[in-house]
């Protein structure tokens, strides 16, 4: 990894890219209680705790808020890496670089689907899945492909 900069901005990046995760991460918990919550409403069958959680309503507008969260911090996290590091499409970089990118454009599928055709339920799941899934590949690619 070659690095343009001072170490501030290399410690933001990080830090970002530490958020835009731990973003991805509760809206992923947060659409699957929604997912079950769902279910669990349509089989007429609510958990007692379950019956403790907001409306449907609310928790939507909560989950994608926590997506758009994500996608800002993971829109950083990309801008900073092409700008600072010579290198992000560079052979080593690329198990990075494009699991990030595909992250990124499920996020921005998922809030303009929202906003545009008004994209709820089981897409929106499991295209928080899928971010987030590809996420956790770019932060541990590393293991992934060179080993533990």
């Amino acid at each position: 990894m070659q690095y343009n900069g001072s170490m501030h901005v290399l410690v933001v990046h990080i830090l970002l890219a530490c958020l835009s995760f731990m973003l991805l991460g509760v809206a992923l918990v947060h659409a699957t209680v929604l997912a079950w919550q769902e279910r669990q409403l349509h089989t007429r069958h609510l958990s007692s705790w379950l019956q403790k959680l907001p409306p449907l309503e609310t928790m939507e507008r909560i989950l994608f808020r926590l997506i758009g969260l994500a996608f800002i911090a993971l829109s950083l996290v990309l801008v900073s890496s092409f700008y600072f590091f010579n290198d992000a499409f560079s052979v080593g970089m690329l198990s990075k670089t494009i699991p990030g990118m595909l992250a990124w454009s499920i996020l921005a599928l998922i809030l303009v689907g929202r906003y545009r055709v008004g994209w709820r339920g089981h897409r929106v799941f499991y295209g928080t899945v899928a971010a987030a899934v590809l996420l956790l590949f770019t932060f541990f690619s590393r293991f992934f492909l060179n080993g533990f």
